[in-house]
C-alpha cells in the first residue's frame, strides 16, 4: 500500500513537471506568432538572402540610373512631349542596366 501511495506521489510530482514545461513552450510558440516576431523573422530570412541582395542591387541601380537620364532629359521642363520621353526612357534605361548589370560586374 505505501509503494502505491508513493508511486501516486511520483506522478503527481512529474504531472506538475510536465504542465509546467507545457506552459513555458506555450508561452515560446505565443511569443514566436506575434505578427512583430513573425515581420522580424521573415525580415532576417530575406536579408540573410544571396539573391535578394542581388536583385535589390540590380533594381536599385537600375531605377537610380533611370531616375538620372529622365532628369538629364526633362530638366524641369514643364513640356508634355519631354515628361512623356523621359519616363520612356527612365523606363528603358532601368530595365536595361538592371539585365546589364551582371555582365558589367563580371568585367569590373
Amino acid at each position: 500500500m505505501t509503494d502505491l501511495q508513493e508511486r501516486i506521489k511520483e506522478l503527481q510530482l512529474q504531472e506538475k513537471q510536465q504542465i509546467a514545461i507545457l506552459k513555458m513552450q506555450a508561452k515560446q510558440t505565443a511569443e514566436g506568432l506575434r505578427p512583430s516576431n513573425l515581420v522580424k523573422n521573415a525580415f532576417s530570412d530575406m536579408v540573410a538572402s544571396k539573391t535578394l541582395k542581388q536583385n535589390a542591387l540590380k533594381a536599385s541601380v537600375g531605377l537610380g540610373a533611370g531616375m538620372l537620364v529622365k532628369k538629364l532629359i526633362t530638366f524641369n521642363s514643364s513640356s508634355i512631349l519631354r515628361k512623356i520621353a523621359g519616363f520612356a526612357l527612365q523606363s528603358v534605361t532601368t530595365k536595361l542596366i538592371a539585365k546589364k548589370l551582371p555582365l558589367v560586374k563580371q568585367k569590373v
